[in-house]
């Protein structure tokens, strides 16, 4: 029994003695109504613990609910701090997930850059270099075989003069012929290229080997070294004297004009067009050139320029000075050319001071 019911039974005992000895001290009080009273007061009595009874209760039912939601309080805001924490923890996950992929963007990002710029249009840089090398192959190879082919006194070369001159002759009429020419009846009609077999600033045109300045080259070239020796001043005369130093003249000729003739060849071939590319080696080289100086292209590649990463700016530097190497490397062999045919100038100028 909790104490607050037993306070209020104390206290009932302690009213119905009370009131028993106050009728009891009367002496004249009838006994039913000593009876009512008693029953009366045990009614009373009950009735005060009944609703001791019912508030005790109601205390403790509001008691149990405020621990309950003191409980229900404390949970919430144990939860709310675990989701506090896993939120703060989620974040900061997340933003070390963010800042990781970040940086990992970013270094992919820079070397990208880096690495995707090639300099200034490095496809075409490229496919052009390798038809650089390409056609000088070519010409290299071209030149040589031409000596032998395209030029009537060749090294060790015979043939009839009278008939290459008449050969000659025929073909300048047909497609050199000048005005002057006509005007003095040299030739019935003006030539498709007048006076062609006789220009040497044909050598650096560029032209397909079929054109007509093609073949105005090669004549400029044969009139140049004259007509080919007759065969009749060696051949049945074996070992004499006559046809030794015969022999040994044509030698010494075909050996200062191999030089010579070699140079022409060469000029001749770094400007013909390549039927596949369509592009003369003199001018393939001009347009590699031209990327970077003197050209529509060179302004597009100096406005690329602002475009471009350090990387790509040094690969230019390193084209360019590829470029400049080579034209250093066909300067050389220009060169080596030049001072064989002033040796042979010297060579030709001291014979006739020796027969001075």
């Amino acid at each position: 029994m909790s104490k607050f019911r037993k306070k209020g039974v104390a206290a009932g005992l302690g009213l119905a003695i009370s009131a028993s000895a106050a009728y009891a001290s009367c002496g004249g009080t009838e006994a039913m109504v000593v009876l009512e009273t008693e029953t009366l007061v045990k009614i009373i009595l009950d009735k005060m613990l009944d609703g001791a009874s019912i508030v005790n209760q109601m205390s403790l039912l509001s008691t149990n609910r405020t621990l309950s939601a003191m409980k229900v309080v404390v949970k919430q805001h144990s939860s709310s701090s675990e989701k506090k924490m896993l939120a703060l923890r989620g974040a900061g996950e997340g933003l070390a997930t963010v800042y990781s992929s970040q940086k990992s963007s970013e270094q992919v990002y820079d070397i990208y850059n880096r690495y995707r710029s090639q300099g200034f249009d490095p496809c075409g840089t490229s496919a052009l270099t390798k038809q650089i090398k390409a056609l000088e192959v070519k010409s290299g190879a071209a030149a040589s075989q031409r000596i032998a082919s395209e030029i009537d006194a060749a090294p060790g070369r015979f043939a009839d003069p009278a008939a290459v001159l008449q050969g000659r002759l025929q073909e300048h009429k047909q497609l050199f012929c000048t005005q002057q020419e006509k005007d003095a009846g040299v030739c019935s009609s003006v030539g498709a290229l007048p006076g062609g077999d006789s220009n040497a600033s044909l050598l650096f045109k560029d032209a397909l080997p079929t054109a007509i300045e093609t073949k105005a080259k090669n004549a400029f070239i044969n009139n140049l070294f004259g007509l080919p020796p007759a065969p009749n001043a060696y051949v049945g005369k074996e070992n004499t004297p006559e046809a030794q130093v015969a022999m040994s003249d044509r030698h010494r000729v075909d050996a200062l004009n191999s030089v010579a003739m070699f140079s022409m060849k060469t000029i001749q071939s770094d400007h013909e067009i390549d039927s596949t590319t369509g592009k003369s080696l003199a001018g393939a080289l001009k347009e590699r050139v031209g990327m970077y100086f003197g050209t529509p292209v060179s302004q597009k590649w100096a406005q690329s320029l602002a475009a471009q990463e350090q990387r790509g700016v040094l690969v230019d530097m390193v084209k360019m000075e590829g470029i400049a190497l080579k034209l250093a490397q066909r300067r050389i062999t220009q060169n080596a050319r030049i001072e064989g045919n002033l040796a042979g100038l010297v060579a030709l100028s001291t014979e006739q001071l020796q027969r001075q």
